[in-house]
């Protein structure tokens, strides 16, 4: 069965999703990280998940984001932001995702190692 959003993203040069996990010092920056993403990215640009969570004891918040820009791309946006060095050192790439037209198939990053494959192009 084809997955009309997945086919829209490829025909429109977005090949794969990236998951990343990373610390903001409070949630104010991460709110501020996402404008600068708004403002600093070439399109195409699509966020699937943009999130953090906070443990009322501490001031840091853990981040969630998934994107179509690779970890280079995030790296160099949060350089934009002033204060960011906490993202920048925490960023992990934890999982990519190639975006298939097929919704059944999903081509991550570990059943791709399994098959001696990568995500290039």
């Amino acid at each position: 069965m084809k997955d009309p959003t997945n086919t829209m993203l490829i025909n429109s040069g977005i090949k794969i999703k990236y998951h990343f996990e990373f610390l903001a010092e409070s949630s104010n920056d991460f709110i501020e990280f996402y404008n600068t993403i708004l403002k600093h990215s070439a399109p195409p640009l699509f966020i699937w998940k943009f999130a953090f969570f906070r443990n009322c004891f501490f001031p840091e918040v853990e981040c969630e984001l998934t994107v179509s820009l690779s970890f280079e791309q995030v790296i160099n946006i949060m350089k934009k932001q002033e204060d960011s060095h906490l993202m920048i050192r925490t960023l992990k790439l934890i999982n990519q995702e190639r975006l298939t037209e097929d919704s059944k198939v999903k081509f991550t990053t570990q059943n791709l190692i399994d098959r001696g494959d990568d995500l290039g192009n």
